[in-house]
């Protein structure tokens, strides 16, 4: 099965240009381009990866990333942001994101992070499964 990630970002650009990265790489890639619209996708699609803005009219990416890791605590969360301070990454980090991305990034940043990730991810869910079965 092919990975599920989910682009949040209010830069149509981006969104776009994530997923002319991502798709060919082989994995699923929607977007949305609010944090409202990335919860409400959230609650409904199984997805294994957020790529998540920092800034965004309404719902912040920083609030997004709360709410989604108490919805799935295995999804890993990947903040971006133009505005890469270090209180922002604390914050973030805080919050339960994995790591975060600077704008502008390289395809080949975007790319590695997101394997990297995923990763994680797959050794979560496998510690989860063994653990449930030794009790």
């Amino acid at each position: 099965m092919n990975d599920r990630i989910l682009v949040v970002d209010d830069e149509r650009g981006l969104r776009e240009g994530c997923k002319r990265v991502l798709v060919p790489e082989g994995y699923l890639v929607e977007s949305a381009d609010s944090g409202e619209g990335g919860w409400a996708l959230v609650k409904t699609i199984p997805y294994d990866l957020l790529l998540i803005d920092v800034m965004m009219p309404g719902m912040s990416g920083l609030d997004l990333l709360s709410r989604v890791l108490q919805h799935d605590p295995d999804l890993v969360c990947i903040v971006i942001t133009g505005y890469a301070t270090l209180e922002t990454a604390v914050e973030a980090t805080k919050r339960g994101a994995f790591d975060f991305l600077r704008k502008p990034f390289s395809p080949e940043e975007l790319v590695n992070l997101v394997r990297k990730g995923l990763e994680k991810r797959r050794l979560s869910v496998e510690a989860r499964r063994l653990r449930e079965e030794r009790e």
